[in-house]
């Protein structure tokens, strides 16, 4: 895929894109109230076209990781070399790789976002639900355990068998559900509205549908960042399922089959599941975890890398040199 793809050249139409406030701007319900459209419940999704190939976004994501792992690893290693494997330098490799952080998520995805933002109504019970699973421990040792240690025991005993510790394997993804309706043929601007719900529909399809650059390669529909409000928050997502029936009568308006209103169905999958540290993220006054990186922030965070894997090299090619 070509390093330049955007919203200008993956079949997105930049004059349609912009802020899609539904909560706000359309006739998703007949009150006109400001104030009941103020505190009504949104999920904000802002919309990314990923700009390079999965093979690409893998190697930035690695290699900045990679340099990040081999400068804290270098420093334990250095400590081994001159104070020896002891009691207090093996403390302090235990404090140094405790305090190894980074920024996981950063640069898992590169994208450019299309400028299209989409508030949308949001009223459904999901709040949070988490499926973590653990299971035996399938280390070297437990393989001992279970394919020696424990048929002796029950070659010698009526029963046999061993408590292990139970390892965390993961937690599943995590996916919700919000339904919506645009209405067509109320209040006094039906032929404003019919355009309006028509333009917001249509983007929303197209941005959800691949681009077929030629007969081997194409553009992969949208991701979108997620906020709903004091719920939940999403660096990475997509509209897994997305689904628009008519409702009401149809209606031939203008060559068109309009019906008098539109109900829209979005199934939302998150991509990176949910971590303490993107939960705090959703909380009010929370720090926005980011994920997604445009292309000028990647080649910004290669270069970086790559500098100071050079700097790492030089540093111990100097110590080399001096013992």
């Amino acid at each position: 895929m070509p390093g330049n793809l955007g919203k200008n050249n993956a079949g997105l139409n930049p004059d349609d894109l912009g802020d899609y406030d539904i909560v706000k701007n359309y006739d998703w319900t007949v009150s006109n109230q400001t104030m009941a459209r103020a505190e009504a419940p949104r999920i904000v999704l802002t919309e990314f076209q990923q700009t390079q190939s999965a093979l690409t976004q893998s190697i930035n994501y690695w290699f900045n990781q990679a340099g990040d792992f081999k400068n804290k690893a270098g420093s334990v290693i250095d400590g081994f070399k001159e104070n020896g494997i002891t009691k207090d330098s093996l403390m302090a490799a235990k404090n140094e790789a405790l305090s190894y952080t980074n920024d996981p998520y950063r640069g898992l995805y590169i994208a450019e976002p299309t400028d299209n933002v989409f508030t949308l109504p949001y009223y459904a019970n999901y709040n949070h639900s988490i499926q973590n699973s653990w299971g035996e421990n399938k280390g070297p040792l437990g393989n001992v355990v279970n394919n020696v240690i424990v048929p002796v025991a029950k070659a010698i005993m009526p029963a046999g068998g061993i408590e292990t510790a139970k390892a965390w394997e993961g937690m599943t993804s995590t996916s919700y559900s919000l339904v919506f309706q645009l209405l067509n043929t109320i209040g006094p601007n039906i032929a404003a509205n019919i355009e309006k719900n028509e333009k917001f529909k249509n983007v929303l399809i197209r941005s959800n549908l691949q681009y077929r650059l030629n007969s081997v390669a194409a553009v992969p529909p949208v991701i979108y960042s997620v906020e709903v409000p004091g719920i939940r928050y999403s660096p990475v997502a997509v509209i897994s399922n997305l689904t628009v029936s008519n409702i009401g009568q149809l209606n031939y308006i203008g060559g068109r089959n309009i019906p008098d209103g539109y109900e829209f169905t979005l199934h939302i999958t998150e991509l990176i599941n949910e971590t303490r540290q993107i939960f705090d993220s959703g909380l009010p006054g929370g720090q926005k975890i980011t994920a997604i990186i445009d292309n000028n922030q990647a080649a910004l965070d290669l270069s970086n890398a790559q500098n100071a894997a050079f700097a790492a090299k030089e540093r111990a090619e100097e110590k080399s040199r001096a013992s």
